[in-house]
């Protein structure tokens, strides 16, 4: 089956018909390494091959993204079939919507990640009495996800005292029932929507609190972009998979896995709002969105991992819509929007640099991050929109790849600083972590670098010697910042 779809695969692009391809190009056809790596993925469910086969050469899934699938479907082999929101080879048959730009690849990936929330809601019923449970079938969707949401929570609350979250508020379900001591409770759905509210409030008391979680998110330093910060609300721009992670683990949002972070590409920003005035069982009480360059929405999600929505029910088009539509607070609006073209800049950053970083020594990685024309930014974006966000980048890089401080000075006291963008690398990386002599050094190779590019100037103009016309427009620059950047080496 999965020899056919790639033998038909290729027929259609050709316009021909599978009996006319030669043997020679069915042989090459079959023995692509990418084929040979899904038959490999999907040796314990042979009869997926072919929806495999799909979801790598039609879909666009990376391996990495196929593995952890697989992991997934052998991890909750028994939950497939009652827990997935429709049969795994229907999956196949998902096109992007305007409604749903996932494939169908990454719609099965999340809801093999949902599936322990569902276990989790089936956990929390078993504990309930059997009146409760009765009121459980006549429950609205609201309060099945309102449920949901409490049973993920309690679940992944830590211990306090050796006391377990989960057990401490289970154990008194036969409160809904005691109408003697709660008259009130004859009325059987008034005693189910307390549960939730209770909950709630147990959940709000027992998590950690705001600042605990703001102080880890600090932690990260430039990971994580500070875009509002006020009256219960925090809005962040997340600039690596760890800072997501940090933030919305106890979500299934696919994006926390590095291989989806990064291929969400071209700059698109990942925005994470937290809105702590409304309970954690509210689906808006995190939201996660994925924004384009051009600030339209390429994919959000919802705590739950739905979309989100507008009070009507409608999806948005663009961040602007969407930070309104929510009804969030004028500066929370203002403040993402302003500073929104600069986080963009960021991401597309660090998207090179991770594309790029297998083949980069720590020298080059240092190197690039200076030079921005010849490195792994080149031709990506230009001086001085790199000069906006070297120093943030570099700091961000410095500490995922675990960079030493002395592996910058090196480098700056061999090659000096010749730009703006320079100074700010040093300025962010290596900040007052330097001696006298140090300073020194730099500025002796400063200077050096300097008369070098005055004399090829020079010449440039005497025609003997030919360089490139974006080489000497950026020695041009360089040199025109000479005295400003000398002198803030003299002060230092």
């Amino acid at each position: 089956m999965a020899k056919d779809y790639l033998l038909k695969r290729y027929a259609t692009a050709k316009k021909i018909k599978t009996s006319e391809i030669p043997e020679e190009t069915k042989q090459k056809i079959l023995n692509d390494p990418k084929f040979k790596q899904v038959r490999d993925l999907t040796q314990k469910f042979p009869n997926y091959t072919p929806l495999f086969t799909k979801f790598a050469f039609e879909q666009g899934a990376e391996m990495e993204e196929l593995q952890e699938i697989v992991d997934l479907m052998i991890q909750y082999k028994n939950n497939l079939a009652k827990d997935l929101e429709m049969p795994v080879m229907d999956y196949g048959k998902l096109e992007p919507t305007e409604e749903d730009q996932r494939p169908g690849y990454e719609v099965l990936g999340d809801d093999l990640r949902n599936i322990p929330r569902k276990v989790k809601l089936r956990k929390l019923y078993n504990r309930l009495v059997p009146e409760m449970k009765i009121q459980f079938a006549k429950a609205t969707p609201k309060q099945i996800e309102k449920l949901e949401e409490i049973s993920n929570q309690l679940d992944q609350l830590p211990e306090k005292d050796g006391e377990n979250a989960w057990d401490e508020f289970t154990q008194n379900m036969k409160k809904y029932t005691d109408t003697r001591t709660y008259p009130e409770y004859r009325d059987r759905e008034l005693a189910f929507g307390d549960i939730i509210k209770d909950a709630d409030l147990f959940i709000e008391k027992w998590q950690e609190s705001d600042d605990e979680l703001v102080k880890k998110l600090k932690a990260m330093g430039a990971q994580v972009g500070w875009l509002y910060q006020k009256d219960g609300y925090i809005a962040i721009s997340t600039r690596t998979p760890e800072a997501l992670r940090a933030v919305a683990g106890d979500t299934n949002w696919c994006i926390r896995n590095d291989s989806t972070f990064w291929s969400y590409g071209e700059g698109r920003v990942q925005l994470v709002i937290m809105n702590k005035n409304i309970p954690v069982s509210d689906r808006n009480s995190l939201l996660g969105i994925t924004v384009n360059k051009n600030q339209s929405i390429h994919t959000d999600a919802d705590r739950p991992n739905g979309r989100i929505r507008s009070s009507s029910g409608g999806t948005f088009s663009t961040l602007e819509a969407l930070l309104k539509g929510m009804h969030l607070p004028t500066g929370l609006v203002e403040a993402v929007l302003k500073d929104f073209p600069i986080e963009a800049d960021i991401k597309l950053a660090m998207e090179q640099f991770f594309r790029n970083q297998k083949d980069l020594t720590p020298e080059r990685i240092i190197g690039s991050l200076i030079n921005v024309n010849r490195g792994f930014l080149q031709g990506k974006m230009d001086e001085s929109e790199w000069e906006r966000i070297a120093g943030v980048v570099s700091e961000i890089i410095k500490g995922t790849e675990k960079l030493k401080t002395s592996e910058f000075l090196k480098f700056f006291k061999q090659n000096g600083i010749l730009s703006q963008s320079g100074l700010s690398v040093f300025n962010r990386v290596v900040g007052d972590d330097y001696t006298p002599e140090d300073v020194e050094e730099i500025k002796a190779s400063s200077m050096e670098g300097f008369e070098t590019m005055e004399y090829i100037l020079e010449e440039n103009k005497r025609k003997t010697m030919k360089t490139k016309t974006e080489e000497i427009e950026r020695m041009k620059t360089c040199v025109d910042n000479k005295d400003s950047i000398l002198d803030k080496l003299s002060k230092m």
